[in-house]
C-alpha cells in the first residue's frame, strides 16, 4: 500500500472535475491546484487534505478529506451566492456518494460530501464557498 493516498486521490479528483462540461461552463475561470494570478472568477481551487489510517475487517486504508474552494464575483448574478452554490451542486453532482477507482488501491469505499461554509471576502464582492468531501479508500 502506498505510504499516502493523498497524490493518487488528487490525480483522480482532477481528473474528475476538470473535465466536466457542465461544471466548467459554471466555472468559467477553470479548476486549479495552483491559481494562476489574475484568473477570473469564477473558479474552483482544489485546497487542503487531511490523511489519517482506516484499516478496517483486516483491510489497510487510508481516510481523506479534501477542501474544495469555489470562488465568485457577488456581480455575477442579482444573488451573490447563486453562482457558488450552483458550483457546489455540480460538484455534488460528480463526487458525493460516487465510487471511483484510485491507483494504488483496491477499492474506494466512498467519496462523500462532508458540509460546506461560506465566507464574503474582504473585498465584499468575491463569494467563496469551501466544501469538504471525504474520500475512502483500501486495499
Amino acid at each position: 500500500m502506498p505510504d499516502s493516498a493523498i497524490n493518487a486521490i488528487a490525480v483522480k479528483l482532477y481528473s474528475l472535475i476538470y473535465n466536466d462540461s457542465t461544471l466548467l461552463a459554471l466555472a468559467t475561470g477553470g479548476v486549479y491546484d495552483k491559481v494562476p494570478q489574475g484568473t477570473a472568477l469564477p473558479y474552483v481551487q482544489i485546497g487542503e487534505w487531511t490523511e489519517t489510517r482506516f484499516n478496517c475487517f483486516g483491510k489497510k486504508g487510508k481516510d481523506v478529506t479534501v477542501s474544495l474552494h469555489i470562488y465568485s464575483l457577488d456581480t455575477d448574478t442579482t444573488w451573490g451566492i447563486k453562482r457558488c452554490a450552483d458550483i457546489l451542486a455540480r460538484l455534488n453532482t460528480l463526487l458525493d456518494y460516487v465510487s471511483f477507482t484510485v491507483t494504488g488501491f483496491t477499492n474506494t469505499v466512498y467519496c462523500r460530501y462532508e458540509d460546506a461554509q461560506t465566507l464574503m471576502e474582504e473585498n465584499g464582492l468575491t463569494r467563496h464557498i469551501i466544501a469538504r468531501y471525504r474520500v475512502i479508500v483500501q486495499i
